[in-house]
C-alpha cells in the first residue's frame, strides 16, 4: 500500500475531523473512496471524450489561489 499525506486548511481540517466522527467514517476509508471516485470519474469522462469539470477546478487554481476556496470550487464543478 501507498502512504499519502496532505496538507489541508485548517477550518477545512477540522470540518472533515467533524463530519468523520458525527458519521463514524474512517478517514482513511472516505480519503480513499473519494480518490477511487475522481479516478472513476477522470477516466469515464476522458474515454467520452468529454471535457472533466476538475480540470477547470485545476485551472483556477493555478491562474488565482483565491478561486481555489471549497465555495469557488463547488461553483465551478457543480454550478452552486
Amino acid at each position: 500500500m501507498k502512504a499519502i499525506s496532505i496538507r489541508i486548511d485548517d477550518r477545512l481540517g477540522r470540518q472533515f475531523d467533524q463530519i468523520c466522527q458525527e458519521t463514524g467514517y474512517k478517514k482513511n476509508t472516505l480519503l480513499t473512496r473519494l480518490i477511487a471516485s475522481f479516478i472513476r470519474h477522470h477516466q469515464s469522462v476522458r474515454s467520452a471524450g468529454k471535457k472533466d469539470p476538475f480540470a477547470l477546478v485545476i485551472g483556477l487554481m493555478e491562474a488565482d489561489p483565491l478561486l481555489s476556496s471549497p465555495d469557488a470550487i463547488d461553483k465551478a464543478v457543480y454550478g452552486l
